[in-house]
């Protein structure tokens, strides 16, 4: 039986200031779970080599590199002797860029493709909507990872409905255990974390989305009425040095740890009592399905794709976002309640199992299957 050739294309493998993003987690998870005798997957980055892109190959990942700036029209014919060369069979575009010239470039070899929505982009320039609109009927499907990014993109693009697919992400919930409690309280000592203290903590990259600044507005809250608490700031981006001038401006620069990019997710996370989602727009980040994978309590903002995955009182508490206030309330409420944060905790580990990134690759590899039955039928949507 003849492999089916799928190439992934993303705009780039780590943002300025950022190690990692969503695309490359994901290209992480899904690296090793397709069925091998049925799929050959390779990886195309507009950008140059990076250490996302490195760490990717070195767990066997092929990519090529086309060392293009975002604009340059020349991307559209690398892509296209890209595809020609390798045989694709398939392609599924992640990102602006990608999206743009990699929907040309297979129209012209009549290869299906697939665009993949990560997240709702409030702050989209209408040149890259107008494009998308104008671009959309060349390809077979347009991908979100939630409902609420489905909306999004047919509201804002105007794509009808029928074209576009909800497929969730999820994570490796076997990988998600509690670290082991030696590990744990070395690096408490570390950090100078006392035993007896409550952590509170959010993950993500340092982007204005992230909402991580209502996170810090709400610590001085939060420690007046509960003293014995620790704040985690684990994830890098532009934004670092403005909220660690914040953190002293607020008063709190020594209860709140910023610990920079980190590589070990489940360690970070299992350092935490209470997860936190700040977030002011998303789709359904991964750290979402991280926490709950871990039985963590979470308190998350009421935005987007996170109320998908996320229900008030069963599986966390939830806020409107830049609302510093109410967030400290509802992280005093957990601390000061454990059996309800307990209970929320467990709930939301039950509800991961919705979540498996094998869930996910399953859905891929049958969007392919039916892109790679429309290709030999020589008939292109």
């Amino acid at each position: 039986m003849k492999k089916i050739k799928v190439m992934e294309v993303c705009d780039h493998l780590g943002w300025r200031s950022s190690k990692v993003h969503g695309v490359v987690r994901l290209f992480t998870f899904i690296l090793d779970r397709f069925d091998k005798e049925k799929f050959d997957i390779t990886y195309c980055c507009l950008r140059q080599p990076s250490e996302a892109g490195r760490r990717l190959e070195s767990m066997g990942a092929h990519i090529t590199y086309l060392n293009r700036s975002r604009f340059n029209p020349f991307t559209f014919f690398d892509l296209y002797r890209l595809f020609k060369k390798n045989q694709v069979d398939v392609v599924h575009l992640h990102g602006n860029g990608a999206s743009t010239f990699g929907r040309l470039a297979a129209r012209m070899l009549g290869i299906p493709n697939v665009v993949h929505e990560h997240g709702v982009q409030p702050k989209l320039p209408r040149y890259a909507i107008w494009t998308d609109r104008l671009l959309a009927p060349l390809s077979y499907k347009i991908v979100a990872v939630g409902q609420a990014v489905r909306d999004w993109v047919i509201e804002n693009k105007k794509v009808d409905p029928s074209r576009v697919e909800v497929i969730y992400f999820g994570v490796p919930l076997e990988n998600y255990k509690q670290a082991n409690p030696e590990k744990m309280r070395a690096e408490k000592e570390r950090l100078n974390i006392p035993s007896d203290y409550k952590v509170v903590g959010t993950v993500s990259r340092l982007y204005e989305q992230k909402g991580v600044r209502y996170f810090i507005d709400a610590i001085p809250i939060i420690r007046e009425k509960y003293p014995r608490a620790k704040f985690i700031v684990a994830g890098d981006g532009p934004l670092q040095e403005e909220l660690e001038h914040q953190a002293r401006q607020v008063g709190v620069e020594a209860d709140t740890i910023f610990t920079g990019f980190c590589p070990d997710m489940p360690f970070i996370l299992s350092l935490l009592d209470i997860k936190v989602l700040p977030s002011l727009w998303e789709g359904v980040p991964f750290t979402v399905y991280e926490a709950m994978a871990m039985g963590k309590p979470i308190v998350s903002t009421n935005v987007d794709g996170l109320k998908e995955v996320l229900e008030d009182g069963r599986n966390a508490l939830m806020v409107p976002p830049k609302k510093p206030s109410l967030l400290a309330e509802k992280i005093l409420y957990l601390i000061e309640n454990e059996e309800v944060a307990r209970s929320l905790g467990e709930q939301a580990r039950e509800d991961s199992k919705r979540y498996h990134i094998n869930l996910t690759v399953r859905k891929f590899e049958e969007l392919y299957s039916q892109m790679y039955a429309l290709k030999s039928g020589k008939a292109i949507a």
